[in-house]
């Protein structure tokens, strides 16, 4: 079984190095890639770097160079929820596109023109596979995952409505363009985020506070994910 796995920063890749063994991937990519053996499963992992035009490159480079039965990005995000606190994770239901905007042409907010990809659901087993993963002290939750080139502070009032009116539960700058390759090569993937802050004006100060912790969390529970993969607990629909 092979398994990838996209971070888009340090932070969130120092998670996996604090707890697994790392082989660097020697061929040159895109992107600093790593792999360590899980139980039955191969898994590679990648730095993709931010932003959805990085994530996608790098998703699409480890779909044709790795050839994945399943993948997963991780990471941190902003809550968009009051009831979410600083460390809990959200498990992607589905991710959309908050600032793919076409509607001038009548395309809805985050649908890509012209397609059926609006709201890219995740997989189900491998989503039920993360809401069983315990993360001490925090919460787990299956939610919806925004994802723009912005990062959130709520100073600006539209930009906020909009991502209100896609009732989304966190926000970030990866998930949907990662699931959106992963859709299109009709391969299961989930998107993990633990929330950093809550994009609000605080958010600058919570990200740089909680990233390594909210990082630590979402490695849980892709570790969760391979444990039942791999002892046979679980086994994700295809």
């Amino acid at each position: 079984m092979n398994v990838t796995i996209i971070v888009a920063l340090q932070e969130e890749l120092d998670a996996f190095h604090g707890a697994r063994d790392l082989t660097s991937v020697p061929e040159p990519g895109p992107a600093p890639a790593f792999r360590f053996r899980y139980g039955a499963a191969e898994v590679t992992l990648l730095r993709g770097g931010v932003g959805k035009a990085s994530a996608a490159m790098v998703a699409q480079y480890a779909i044709d160079r790795f050839t994945p039965d399943y993948l997963f990005m991780t990471g941190i995000a902003g809550g968009l929820r009051s009831w979410l606190a600083l460390g809990d994770v959200v498990v992607s239901r589905d991710c959309v596109q908050h600032d793919l905007d076409v509607t001038a042409l009548g395309v809805p907010l985050g649908q890509v023109p012209f397609t059926e990809h609006r709201f890219l659901a995740a997989d189900p087993r491998l989503v039920e596979l993360a809401l069983a993963t315990p993360v001490p002290g925090q919460r787990v939750v299956a939610g919806r995952i925004l994802t723009g080139d912005q990062f959130i502070t709520a100073a600006d009032a539209a930009r906020m409505q909009r991502l209100h009116s896609l009732d989304g539960d966190a926000v970030e700058m990866e998930g949907a363009a990662v699931a959106f390759v992963a859709t299109v090569n009709r391969i299961p993937f989930v998107v993990i985020r633990s929330v950093s802050d809550h994009a609000d004006a605080a958010a600058p100060a919570d990200f740089r506070t909680w990233l390594r912790r909210a990082a630590a969390n979402s490695y849980a529970v892709c570790a969760g994910i391979l444990d039942a993969l791999t002892t046979g607990t679980g086994r994700p629909a295809g």
